[in-house]
């Protein structure tokens, strides 16, 4: 029997031994693992960061970091890492120029591989200090003051003139706002200020703040005038904040409105009448910290009283009132229709309406006509005033003030005219001295009289009777030194300085015996008395 040959030679051909496919699995597996590996490796990035010494981004499965360090100069710093921050452990001077070392590790079952370990390096300054913005600040009074710095802090040291206090924010910020320092305006002081860009950092050297509180508050006054409501601007040297005008006082009182024309600025509007021309006004404002305030806290520095005087009328207007009431021995006719109501005479107080000045009488004395100027308040102008004042019984000053005015208005809408006449004494010192009295269009007197000496002349020129006495005793000392006591000099008209118009018994008149005063026989001084008013004209005109 023949032996068949068995297949045993064709399984070893054919066949893979199983420890072979294990170790190609292996293989494979470990391929890929340090494939998977080397793509998932640690990294990571250091940048910038506002708050820590810098900021760490790290990448790939697992990463970490193992150990971080700040090196500068010969020292070495830790660093702890917070969120994606390296924030170093210790305190750092600002503007230091330093290393980050950082140890960033892979997943620890990668520790085999050498590249599961880096270690990462970046250059890194801590920032500057923070600088004053600007070493002087304007502070408002009993306000904050705002501290503004050139680039944002984390934390501000303020000295202060009795205390210290440390202002840290919840972030950086580059205005710090410090509280109300209490003083009065136009005041001034400094603060110390040390400051740190981060929280890890040192405070800087001391800067020196200097503050100053607003100025006191001032106020200017404008008084505008077209019409008798008068118009009153009160102007402050800062915006308001706040103000009470109603607490504001004029005096004397007329009724009228406050309003607000600017942020700095009111407006008082008169209703009717106002104060009237020439009136003397006062405004009372007060002040303190209980009175106006400024934007700024600023406020006035006590109770202010400013006075103003409202524009007076037109002296042309003046002359044609005087001239309708009899005043004046002038007529005049307006060009148009009359002022029949207050309102037109009051507008025409500043805008006085055409019209024509004619004498009253023909026979007007030169010397008379010599002085009339329209629109102009001289000698003629004034004893007119004063006439017109003493027979409404007001002071005679011969001002045209705003009871005149008032005065002058009301006589004129009651056709109220002058009820004694115009009279004008015209004296020469040609020998025979004479006096000659003039009365609405007539001589009614003429008259030797006696002018002063030489050592005591008689004042030349015109002048307005301003003072009268029936009788009177005159006293005092001649120009020799010697005394003398006359009583009982009858019909005395003082019309300049201490020279009068009145009688005195003389042997003889027509030439220079008195101390000044214009001498008359008794009996003819009692006939000028009638005729002489306050504010009658007195002419004296010399020899030559």
């Amino acid at each position: 029997m023949t032996n068949v040959p068995t297949r045993r030679t064709s399984r070893h051909i054919h066949g893979s031994p199983r420890w072979l496919w294990i170790a190609l699995a292996a293989v494979c597996l470990v391929g890929f693992g340090v494939t998977a590996a080397y793509v998932e490796r640690p990294s990571a990035r250091v940048g910038p960061n506002p708050d820590a010494l810098a900021t760490i981004s790290l990448n790939g499965m697992a990463t970490q970091v193992t150990n971080a360090t700040y090196q500068f100069g010969s020292r070495t710093v830790p660093l702890q890492l917070k969120k994606d921050g390296l924030w170093p452990t210790v305190t750092l001077k600002p503007h230091t120029m330093g290393v980050v070392h950082a140890t960033i590790t892979g997943p620890s079952w990668l520790d085999w591989l050498p590249f599961n370990h880096q270690v990462l390096t970046s250059v890194v300054r801590t920032p500057a200090n923070p600088a004053l913005l600007a070493p002087l600040v304007t502070i408002p009074v009993g306000q904050a003051i705002l501290v503004g710095l050139q680039s944002p802090a984390a934390l501000m040291r303020i000295v202060g003139p009795v205390d210290s206090q440390i202002v840290k924010p919840s972030a950086p910020v580059a205005q710090f706002r410090i509280p109300a320092i209490r003083t009065p305006p136009d005041k001034n002081g400094q603060l110390v200020i040390e400051t740190a860009a981060r929280p890890w950092e040192t405070l800087s050297r001391p800067q020196v703040l200097h503050w100053k509180t607003a100025n006191w508050l001032t106020d200017t006054l404008q008084v505008g005038n077209s019409s008798p409501a008068t118009r009153v601007l009160v102007t402050f040297s800062a915006p308001i904040e706040h103000a009470s005008p109603g607490q504001w006082t004029f005096s004397p009182k007329v009724p009228g409105t406050w309003t607000r024309t600017s942020t700095n600025s009111f407006a008082f509007q008169a209703s009717g009448t106002g104060w009237g021309p020439g009136s003397l006004v006062s405004l009372k404002i007060p002040g303190g910290t209980n009175g106006i305030r400024a934007a700024n806290g600023s406020y006035l520095a006590k109770t202010i009283l400013q006075q103003f005087t409202v524009a007076n009328g037109s002296v042309l207007r003046l002359d044609q009132l005087l001239a309708e009431l009899g005043y004046l021995p002038l007529n005049w006719t307006p060009t148009g229709s009359h002022l029949t109501t207050l309102a037109e005479q009051d507008s025409a107080i500043y805008s006085p309406p055409p019209g024509t000045f004619t004498w009253r009488y023909n026979d007007t004395p030169a010397s008379l006509m010599a002085l009339w100027q329209p629109d102009v308040y001289n000698v003629m102008v004034k004893g007119a005033v004063m006439h017109f004042e003493r027979v409404n019984g007001l002071a005679v000053d011969g001002i045209a003030g705003p009871k005149v005015w008032t005065t002058l208005i009301a006589d004129k809408l009651a056709d109220k005219g002058n009820p004694n006449g115009y009279g004008y004494i015209h004296v020469s010192e040609v020998l025979p001295e004479t006096l000659q009295l003039w009365y609405n269009g007539k001589i009614v007197l003429t008259s030797l009289c006696n002018t002063g000496i030489p050592q005591s002349p008689t004042y030349l020129g015109t002048s307005p009777v301003y003072l009268r006495y029936q009788s009177q005793t005159m006293s005092g000392i001649n120009p020799f030194g010697v005394p003398y006591d006359d009583p009982g000099v009858p019909w005395v008209n003082y019309f300049a300085g201490g020279d009068a118009v009145h009688g005195f018994p003389r042997a003889a008149y027509g030439f220079p015996q008195s101390l000044g005063c214009v001498e008359l026989p008794i009996s003819n001084a009692a006939i000028a008395w009638n005729y002489i008013h306050y504010g009658t004209l007195v002419s004296v005109f010399p020899s030559s």
